[in-house]
């Protein structure tokens, strides 16, 4: 090796510690509001066990965690205190996914002004490639933009719409009829 330093096995830790800090700090950039809620050991405790439980599968970053909510609904003491943790995972993972998603134009009324009327209940409209549903028996929407559980939260569930049209990601709160025909819709249903 011609003179150079010998690097020994116990040297690579540094290496390892860091390549795993780095993936703990891209959940927290992920999940802002869990991290938020639980705080900042709970979560280190939550990140740490997942990052080494779950590997990277793809090189881009912002590929990573989105089976975080799986793992939290392992964690059987996380979720018998904080039972909305996996659903407001999942709706942290749609935000994330939506920001990522293919760009894509919407659907103006303009277009759909040119069919003729009794045409539209045979429509087939998909949803714009950004759009996410979540639904939940806790109100994860009103705890994602929570700044502590000091407060008081609605009792039902809440029903989500998560969407890019552009460059800001909508977290939109809708009523379960308004979720049940988007999901509908999602799912290749027509129009009528």
């Amino acid at each position: 090796l011609g003179g150079a330093e010998v690097i020994g096995p116990e040297r690579y830790w540094i290496y390892r510690n860091n390549y795993v800090a780095s993936l703990e700090s891209t959940l927290e950039a992920t999940y802002p509001a869990i991290a938020r809620l639980v705080g900042a050991e709970n979560f280190a405790f939550l990140a740490h066990g997942y990052c080494r439980a779950h590997p990277p599968c793809e090189p881009s970053l912002h590929a990573y965690g989105g089976d975080f909510a799986g793992y939290v609904e392992g964690i059987e003491a996380a979720v018998e205190e904080l039972p909305f943790l996996p659903d407001l995972a999942r709706l942290e993972w749609a935000v994330n996914d939506a920001y990522f998603a293919a760009d894509a134009e919407p659907l103006l009324a303009e277009s759909l002004a040119a069919l003729a009327p009794e045409d539209y209940a045979r429509l087939r409209l998909a949803l714009h490639p950004t759009a996410r549903l979540i639904a939940s028996d806790y109100p994860v929407w009103h705890l994602w933009d929570a700044e502590d559980l000091a407060g008081e939260f609605p009792a039902e569930g809440d029903h989500i719409l998560v969407l890019r049209p552009d460059t800001k990601v909508d977290v939109i709160l809708v009523s379960p009829g308004d979720h049940a025909f988007l999901a509908a819709l999602g799912a290749g249903a027509p129009l009528g």
